[in-house]
């Protein structure tokens, strides 16, 4: 039994506010490191585009090589000022690799008035050096202090790749659906308070079921803000404007972080995914609490291993520790539903399968986002380039055109693979 999980204050918070904060980080840095916000919002000023061969874009590019390199220590002792540095480099970083121009020699050389301090303040935080859907999302808003931090909340978006409202709009859906996640995260807490009572109490199953009721209808809320994305996301603009800036390194060696006192003044990257959909810690939490990752993880789709596990590489390290101990809670929920077969004890299992089908139609929707933000847009071009592989809808290229690899962020086919992790959710009903 795992006293230490019903402590957490990801139960009550959810994963949205960072560990050791009460909201979000400083939307700004403080001197000395304001130059680094006064160059991420130079990018946009001169709006760069996937690989700019433009005047000024170069400049800018110029503008970050001769950069000083800044000593972080005194970020490393404040989690707040930490995070939005941590932002703030990789948005750079992203803005400077995926700008450079096709023809520029491989691979990639980071300079190191970015590369030092992204790798130092990475490590601290147990992050791969890449933009992760954390910085994109939890790092990246700033909200009203006169407002509660829940779904009603008036959320701005602080970086943007492509300065267009769709790119907010997308990020803003992501943040909705993690706030409504703060609801099933309480719900989940309370399940696993009244499994846990051995005195036999004679209403302990219909509570549960009440519980998993709830649960069930909040992921269809989750699911119906998912959807949402429509109304101000339009796909063609994400498609050719957005998802390129959030890949990550193709490959082995692909990007290089020139540090300058190390062997040959530079550390060799492996290869790394983009922020993703399937970094979400709220939507792993439900495959956990509900005791299904052997079912949806069970596949590996490519020689990297296990695309979902992989991605929990890139949350946050709190977030990583919860949903490991959540999964044992799971393990052990869905061994006590499936127990007897007694009357409580089918209501129960009728309301735990209907949270699972509420998670396969959640899955669903996802597969018909991924569809017309995705494959639709990938028809109308010219050239129909590589297939499409998970990545930050869930599907997503890991290079630049029209040089892009084959392989990317999670070495398959997207709509496959979505479709596989929703029919295995659902294969798991008791």
């Amino acid at each position: 039994m795992d006293d230490q999980l019903l402590t957490s204050p990801i139960f009550a918070k959810g994963f949205i506010v960072p560990e050791g904060l009460d909201g979000p980080p400083p939307a700004y840095l403080d001197a000395p490191y304001d130059v680094w916000d006064d160059l991420l919002r130079a990018a946009s000023e001169v709006a760069l585009q996937v690989a700019d061969k433009s005047p000024t874009a170069e400049q800018w590019r110029k503008r970050l090589r001769d950069m000083p390199v800044l000593p972080v220590l005194s970020l490393l002792r404040n989690p707040g000022p930490l995070l939005c540095a941590r932002r703030v480099l990789a948005f750079l970083q992203h803005f400077y690799v995926h700008s450079l121009p096709d023809d520029e020699v491989k691979p990639c050389m980071i300079p190191a008035s970015i590369a030092v301090p992204l790798l130092l303040i990475s490590h601290a935080l147990d992050l791969p050096p890449v933009v992760t859907f954390a910085d994109t999302e939890f790092y990246n808003f700033s909200v009203s202090p006169a407002r509660p931090l829940d779904s009603n909340a008036k959320l701005h978006m602080l970086s943007n790749f492509s300065g267009t409202p769709d790119e907010a709009h997308f990020y803003i859906t992501g943040l909705v659906v993690e706030l409504e996640g703060i609801e099933a995260l309480q719900l989940m807490r309370n399940v696993i308070d009244v499994v846990r009572q051995r005195d036999g109490a004679s209403n302990r199953h219909a509570v549960v079921t009440f519980l998993l009721n709830e649960l069930g209808a909040c992921i269809q809320r989750m699911a119906a803000v998912v959807d949402t994305i429509r109304g101000g996301c339009d796909p063609n603009v994400y498609y050719d404007q957005v998802r390129l800036w959030f890949n990550g390194c193709p490959g082995t060696g692909q990007w290089r972080f020139w540090v300058r006192d190390v062997r040959d003044g530079y550390a060799e990257m492996e290869e790394m995914a983009g922020a993703s959909a399937a970094q979400s810690s709220t939507v792993q939490a439900l495959d956990a609490f509900l005791g299904i990752t052997d079912e949806t993880h069970e596949t590996s789709h490519s020689k990297s291993g296990n695309f979902l596990e992989r991605m929990r590489a890139y949350m946050p390290r709190s977030h990583r520790e919860f949903i490991a101990r959540l999964a044992r809670e799971g393990s052990a929920l869905r061994e006590w539903i499936s127990g007897n077969d007694v009357a409580d004890e089918q209501l129960v299992r009728k309301a735990y399968n209907d949270a699972l089908d509420a998670l396969r139609r959640f899955r669903t929707v996802h597969i018909r986002i991924a569809t017309m933000y995705i494959v639709n847009p990938r028809r109308r071009t010219s050239s129909p380039g590589p297939p499409d592989v998970c990545g930050s809808m869930g599907a997503t290229d890991t290079g630049k055109p029209p040089a892009v690899s084959s392989l990317g962020t999670g070495g398959t086919t997207a709509i496959p693979f979505l479709k596989s992790i929703r029919n295995r959710t659902a294969g798991a009903a008791l």
